[in-house]
């Protein structure tokens, strides 16, 4: 697991001073040579606020964007497996609870076969002898 810190913290609803807040601690990580500057930003806040963040951490000296689908990601929620890797993101929906049933079905049905399978050979043995 890759964890990348939240060292701006977030915009809270109806905080005022919260984008200038952000603003300092841009200017402040942006001393260090290595330093990780990300946030958080709820979606619900709308996309006004979207910008006015994406702006503060573009004020970064020297900074470059981290692309996440470069690095190779899984998260698994429910039905729902995204992956990342190479570029790519992929959403795959799998029904979580039929995919169980399936692989039921198949070790069920997969165990009767080769039952079968063993009680024929056990009688074509029996009377070749």
């Amino acid at each position: 697991m890759t964890v990348y810190p939240e060292t701006l913290g977030f915009i809270e609803e109806g905080d005022k001073q919260a984008f200038s807040a952000m603003e300092e601690r841009v200017h402040v990580l942006s001393n260090y040579r290595q330093a990780y500057i990300s946030a958080f930003y709820h979606p619900y806040l709308g996309l006004n606020g979207l910008k006015k963040v994406v702006s503060i951490l573009e004020s970064a000296e020297q900074a470059t964007w981290l692309d996440l689908k470069e690095e190779n990601n899984q998260v698994q929620i429910e039905d729902y497996l995204i992956t990342s890797q190479k570029g790519q993101v992929r959403v795959n929906h799998t029904d979580v609870s039929q995919l169980n049933t399936h692989k039921k079905q198949f070790m069920y049905y997969g165990i009767a076969g080769i039952v079968v399978f063993v009680g024929i050979l056990v009688l074509f043995f029996k009377k070749r002898n």
